[in-house]
């Protein structure tokens, strides 16, 4: 098994699985959703693993004539948590999902990075989109409640966009039976 069927397929069962969950416990998950641009603790663990991460790819990075900071900012790394998480906490669970998201599209550019399959394509926008989504959910993070207050806003809409979900889900499983 190569990566690419692996990021593929666990893509799509996570599609699959909040798609099934959306329909199937409607409420339920309307109700975290519309909790989670405000959620403290699911920000905190979110932003603490989104600090954790940063860190980890910034002592791989080169960086040149301002390596010596490095160390200044690994250090600094818990400071900037808990500033961020007592400081920042208005909108923390929607700023931690956003800076996650930014986070997770390299290492789906990095697995796609060289690749010949042209399904592979499929990854690398959504990866970007992420990417372009966490910017934007950052910087205006009220944004994210006011897109979730509008999937939610009718039952038909709802379930159209679990159903999109689902849809999603299946076809990133199907490209990684098929194609990787």
């Amino acid at each position: 098994m190569n990566a690419l069927f692996l990021l593929s397929a666990g893509l799509g069962l996570l599609g699959l699985a909040c798609g099934a969950w959306s329909l199937g416990r409607p409420e339920e998950a309307r109700r975290f959703l519309r909790g989670l641009p405000r959620n403290l603790w699911l920000g905190r663990i979110l932003f603490a693993a989104d600090v954790i991460w940063a860190m980890v790819l910034l002592d791989r990075m080169d960086l040149g004539s301002l390596n010596a900071w490095k160390a200044i900012a690994f250090w600094a790394s818990p400071a900037i948590y808990f500033y961020a998480i007592f400081r920042l906490d208005d909108y923390l669970g929607a700023q931690a999902l956003a800076l996650f998201l930014v986070l997770a599209a390299k290492p789906v550019l990095w697995i796609c990075f060289l690749r010949d399959e042209p399904a592979r394509l499929v990854l690398v926008f959504l990866a970007y989109a992420w990417a372009v989504a966490g910017g934007v959910f950052f910087c205006a993070p009220h944004w994210l409640r006011d897109l979730i207050a509008l999937a939610e806003a009718t039952p038909t809409r709802w379930k159209a966009l679990a159903r999109l979900k689902l849809a999603g889900g299946a076809l990133l499983l199907l490209l990684a039976v098929a194609f990787f």
